[in-house]
């Protein structure tokens, strides 16, 4: 059995009007702390990587809890163990991004959310997810990852 999406509800891409827009949103914060760490001159600038990683944390946490409803409204049986102990690793790994410092903390956000994506493509692939899911995290994890990467850069610099 597969999740459907009601059509009434969703853009020329298949993906929920909301969704596009609260995700899209929920770039900005990335994208103005990847600003900041490049511009001394601005105010944000002595916390913004800081800012950034703790934003990152929060929102792979956040798309841990969605793996987490996913593998919880699976039907059948009831929720896969193994899907639900998946699920909580992107949690443990932003907090993990919490504990090191923020160059690699950076990193290992980065790197979280990539490993996010593929669960959620491979999940899209056996029906466990809506259809309009990857079309929606795909474009969010290549702008998160991007901006990730622009903010480590600020410390490559000489």
């Amino acid at each position: 059995m597969t999740i459907q999406s009601n059509p009434l509800l969703t853009c020329s891409t298949g993906v929920p009007p909301a969704a596009v827009v609260l995700g899209g949103a929920g770039l900005l914060p990335f994208a103005a702390l990847a600003m900041s760490s490049h511009f001394p001159w601005l105010p944000a600038h002595g916390l913004s990587v800081t800012a950034i990683v703790a934003y990152g944390a929060v929102i792979v946490s956040f798309l841990g809890g969605i793996q987490w409803g996913f593998a919880a409204g699976l039907p059948g049986s009831g929720p896969d163990a193994g899907k639900l102990a998946l699920s909580t690793l992107p949690s443990l790994m932003g907090w993990s991004a919490l504990l090191v410092e923020n160059s690699v903390g950076l990193l290992i956000l980065a790197a979280s959310f990539v490993g996010v994506l593929l669960t959620d493509i491979a999940w899209h692939r056996r029906g466990w997810t809506p259809a309009w899911y990857p079309k929606l995290r795909f474009p969010l994890t290549l702008g998160v990852v991007t901006l990730l990467l622009v903010t480590s850069s600020a410390y490559l610099r000489l």
